[in-house]
């Protein structure tokens, strides 16, 4: 961990960048999946998540971390290698880490 508190930019380094402010206002449908279904989130390690639909019986490892100015990371789901933005599993991980500031590391994403 560097002085001011932010992990090492190697956790996240090959991480996309994702934009859930635009996410959230289209009302995209990963957003919208990721309001109305429960998802069971279970912390790997720092950044890393093991995501589940309660409509779903497949679990998909998400990765992300936060800048204060962005957000980067990926997730393993079909849907995530074909995307224009982030996927239900990403959207679900970032809408709980609005309840749970902890929960997504602040990293030097450079």
């Amino acid at each position: 961990m560097s002085s001011d508190g932010r992990q090492p930019a190697a956790a996240s380094i090959d991480e996309d960048r994702l934009d859930f402010e635009a996410a959230e206002d289209e009302l995209t449908s990963s957003w919208e999946r990721a309001l109305e279904e429960a998802a069971e989130i279970e912390p790997m390690q720092p950044g890393e998540f093991a995501v589940r639909f309660e409509t779903s019986d497949r679990t998909h490892v998400v990765r992300l971390a936060g800048d204060g100015a962005g957000y980067a990371g990926r997730c393993t789901c079909p849907g995530y290698q074909f995307h224009d933005g982030p996927c239900a599993h990403l959207c679900a991980v970032f809408q709980r880490s609005l309840e749970e500031p902890t929960l997504v590391p602040e990293v030097d994403l450079g």
